[in-house]
């Protein structure tokens, strides 16, 4: 894949935007195009990379949106609300991700939801979000490890290492 001068986005629950393994620019153009980010127009200029590029910028430098010409945005106020909050989270998430140094896929496998969080009765905030991946991390690599913190963990800690472990099962 091109290097970009973005750094690597997550995303709750989708996980990040580059990765080793992602598509190359000119694959995602095409799979773009096809869900209807991109236009013909667009993809006639180079296949569609520049265009990509420049929706890539608008989102990860100048938090503007692109939507699919197929699908219908009702901007309502309680549409521009949620996605405020979910900006609001997803700033969260990178920011503390960055201070602990874990900003990567590396670390995190953005499996955990906002949902996940409400289901468990924890607070929805990018602390949380951030430190239930990186303790389903932790588990995946040494799940006793993970048993024995357990019984030091504080009561948030405990509601976290559940909701994981019930994701790690299948959400079962």
């Amino acid at each position: 894949m091109d290097k970009l001068p973005y750094t690597n986005k997550c995303f709750v629950g989708d996980g990040f935007l580059f990765t080793p393994d992602g598509l190359s620019l000119e694959e995602m153009a095409v799979l773009l195009h096809e869900e209807g980010y991109l236009s013909d127009d667009e993809m006639a200029e180079c296949g569609g990379v520049p265009a990509l590029r420049r929706k890539l910028y608008d989102e990860l430098s100048e938090n503007r949106h692109h939507y699919s010409a197929d699908v219908d945005r009702p901007f309502d106020e309680e549409t521009l609300m949620e996605k405020a909050e979910d900006d609001r989270l997803f700033r969260e998430v990178n920011s503390y991700a960055d201070y602990l140094g874990v900003n990567d896929p590396l670390f995190m496998d953005m499996i955990i939801t906002f949902e996940d969080l409400q289901a468990f009765g924890l607070e929805v905030n990018g602390k949380n979000i951030v430190d239930a991946e990186l303790i389903a991390k932790a588990t995946q690599l040494d799940n006793v490890v993970m048993e024995r913190r357990l019984g030091e963990a504080s009561n948030r800690e405990e509601r976290i290492i559940e909701m994981v472990t019930w994701i790690l099962a299948g959400r079962e």
